[in-house]
C-alpha cells in the first residue's frame, strides 16, 4: 500500500471529482473503477489505482491512463 501511495504522490494526486471532470465521466464511474474494476479484453478485472485519504479518494492522471489502456479504452483528458 505504501508503494502505491508513493507512486500516486510522485505522479501527482488527483481528487476523484477533478479526475471525473478531466476525463468527462461521472465521479461514480471513477469510484466504481476503483472498487469494482472493469473487464479487460482478456476477461481479467482491472482496477483503478487509488488511495483513500481522510474524506477523499485520490488517484493520478497516469493511473487513469494505465487503467484505460488495460481495459482497451481511449485516454482523453481535457
Amino acid at each position: 500500500m505504501q508503494q502505491l501511495i508513493e507512486r500516486l504522490k510522485t505522479e501527482g494526486f488527483l481528487p476523484l471529482a477533478e479526475a471525473a471532470r478531466e476525463f468527462e465521466v461521472s465521479p461514480d464511474s471513477i469510484a466504481r473503477w476503483h472498487t469494482q474494476g472493469a473487464r479487460t479484453p482478456s476477461g481479467e478485472i482491472a482496477r483503478l489505482e487509488a488511495v483513500r485519504m481522510p474524506g477523499k479518494l485520490l488517484t493520478s492522471r497516469p493511473a487513469i491512463a494505465r487503467f484505460l489502456e488495460r481495459i482497451g479504452g481511449v485516454v482523453t483528458a481535457k
